[in-house]
């Protein structure tokens, strides 16, 4: 009988496991130590039910108090470094259906290294895991130019969404054209050409950030690009 009931536990427990799928599964990111960056997750349910869940952001001990991060899920955004879900506020996604939860992440300013991950369950106390973010993500700050928009502010990249390219619209001053995913990997980065098509037709659906560079490799402005 003892047996029978560590199978049904393992059974619920693996159930439990299935239910949400992450994408990106990661928050590793290698940024500047300026601006904020912003992870665009892809919550899908996976299930033929209705899942609630609640959500905690985990940060490593060697976390730098002067980074700051803001969650919006399913209901409101939070305020600043809110760590946890409000218990008055589930998250309700429907069966086989796809939604999309914000983190923005701030330095400050600050140059660092650390790592959190997102965690979540499916009870207001936290003690229902479903599913997590990968925990050994690392964040690595003060390794890019700076994203500012200073007098960049009518550079664009233009269809915005697209489906198969994309082109640089008031482009005299840019170099090369950088194509990242949403978790910082790049795509491609290629010297720049006026009235230069760039292909994103192989690639899969989602949020993509093109970073407009000058002659002297300094970021003039990044751009989030959907792709369709």
């Amino acid at each position: 009988m003892r047996k029978l009931y560590i199978l049904v536990f393992l059974f619920i427990a693996s159930y439990a496991n299935s239910q949400l799928s992450i994408s990106p599964n990661t928050l590793e990111v290698s940024t500047s130590e300026n601006g904020k960056y912003t992870y665009y997750l892809t919550v899908t349910n996976t299930s033929n039910s209705v899942v609630n869940f609640w959500w905690q952001v985990v940060k490593n001990n060697d976390f730098p108090s002067n980074w700051t991060t803001t969650v919006c899920d399913l209901n409101l955004c939070y305020a600043p470094n809110v760590n946890k879900c409000s218990k008055n506020r589930v998250n309700i996604i429907g069966a086989n259906e796809t939604k999309i939860c914000t983190l923005y992440l701030e330095p400050n300013g600050v140059i660092g290294t650390s790592g959190m991950h997102l965690e979540f369950y499916s009870d207001k106390d936290l003690t229902s895991f479903i599913t997590e973010t990968d925990p050994n993500a690392l964040i690595v700050t003060g390794t890019t130019s700076s994203t500012s928009n200073v007098n960049n502010s009518d550079l664009r990249v233009f269809p915005n969404p697209t489906d198969d390219y994309f082109v640089v619209r008031n482009d005299n001053n840019v170099a090369k054209v950088g194509l990242y995913n949403i978790i910082g990997k790049e795509v491609y980065t290629l010297k720049h050409t006026a009235g230069t098509n760039y292909d994103v037709s192989t690639l899969s659906k989602g949020v993509y950030i093109v970073r407009l560079i000058d002659n002297r490799g300094k970021v003039m402005k990044s751009i989030r690009l959907s792709k369709r």
